[in-house]
């Protein structure tokens, strides 16, 4: 392609395309998946584990949600638990925790 300007010539130069592949997604089959998805596919599976045993042994520990601060508003047909104090110390405990090993 020539464009011509004041008696001077310019050439704009456009790179080739490249092929399209066969499968129609384009270049997704040349991404190669590197090794932290699989890390951060066991971390997920610990921690589904993590909340799955707690939950098991939740009921055992009279102290979960029946701090001073965790709002209960019971009705004749309706109960409102919203557990504002246990939710904060959980957070801290998970924050030093995370805090501790971090790398």
């Amino acid at each position: 392609m020539h464009l011509q300007r004041k008696g001077t010539v310019h050439e704009k130069i456009i790179p080739p395309l490249p092929p399209l592949s066969k499968g129609g997604w384009g270049d997704f089959g040349r991404i190669q998946m590197s090794g932290s998805l699989g890390k951060l596919l066991i971390l997920l599976g610990v921690f589904i584990i993590a909340v799955g045993v707690l939950l098991l042994i939740g009921e055992k520990i009279p102290w979960i949600g029946k701090l001073p601060g965790d709002i209960i508003i019971k009705k004749e047909k309706f109960t409102f638990y919203f557990p504002i104090t246990t939710s904060i110390i959980i957070s801290i405990i998970l924050t030093l925790l995370f805090t501790l090993f971090r790398k």
